[in-house]
């Protein structure tokens, strides 16, 4: 709050401020220094960093949905296969057989018991077109031993028979063998070797085509040839032919069918 003075010491300040300025040394009034300011401190420049070019961004691809798995459906077990159970000897004829020996369809059922049955390897004829079966007899003897099989075949004026282990007696078979065994293995000349079917045969000519009881006579026309296997023993093979060249028998020998045993 500021006062007001009164007259009387107005005058009293103003007598003392005469006298200052009369006899005294001015007293010089030192100012009071202004402060200088601090400086604040510059901070140094420091390198501007050279700027790194940026990378322009490429587009990303949007993911793709990777589809769920999808569930392996559970495996079905293999069924285990069950052995085959070996098929008893029936009268059904083979394939291979049936497509080769002549008149198949006629003695199926008789030649392949035979071959089922019969201790030894049977063998049927694979003959050119015009010729079929005239007769067939097998036997196998019941106390055990060897058994026989005769076929007959007929073309016209031609003849084939077929005697297959022990079949010159009625010991084998009393019911189809040879009328007189001792021409059973009958020779009248020797023609060197040929083939009864796989097997290895001497070729012969004979005197007639052998007979059999209980069979009606065959006989042909011409040279009567012979192909033997094991001749003289109770398990041998023969093929006797007339009707036919010398060749032509060989081939018709030679083309023998080993039927399968089972």
């Amino acid at each position: 709050m500021i006062k007001f003075l009164g007259r009387s010491a107005m005058v009293l300040v103003v007598t003392v401020a005469l006298a200052g300025c009369g006899g005294g040394t001015p007293t010089q009034q030192v100012p009071n220094p202004t402060p200088t300011p601090t400086a604040t401190p510059t901070m140094a420049p420091t390198d501007t960093p050279t700027e790194t070019p940026t990378e322009v961004a490429t587009d990303t691809p949007a993911p793709t949905d990777t589809p769920a798995p999808t569930a392996s459906p559970a495996a079905t077990p293999t069924p285990t296969a069950m052995p085959t159970p070996v098929a008893s000897p029936t009268a059904e004829p083979s394939s291979a057989a049936s497509t080769m020996c002549t008149d198949w369809a006629r003695y199926a059922v008789d030649l392949t018991k035979a071959s089922t049955r019969l201790s030894f390897d049977t063998y049927c004829a694979d003959l050119p077109s015009g010729w079929y079966a005239n007769g067939m007899n097998w036997f196998q003897p019941k106390g055990g031993g060897t058994g026989s099989l005769v076929i007959r075949y007929k073309h016209r004026s031609s003849v084939i028979t077929i005697g297959e282990g022990n079949f010159c007696t009625s010991a084998a078979n009393p019911d189809s063998y040879y009328t007189d065994p001792s021409a059973c293995w009958d020779t009248m000349g020797d023609l060197g070797s040929a083939n009864f079917g796989d097997l290895t045969a001497l070729l012969h000519t004979r005197t007639a085509v052998p007979q059999w009881t209980g069979s009606a006579v065959m006989t042909g026309t011409g040279t009567v040839y012979a192909a033997y296997v094991n001749a003289g023993t109770t398990l041998g093979y023969q093929i006797v032919g007339q009707g036919m060249s010398e060749s032509s028998f060989k081939t018709i020998a030679a083309a023998m069918v080993k039927m399968p045993r089972s």
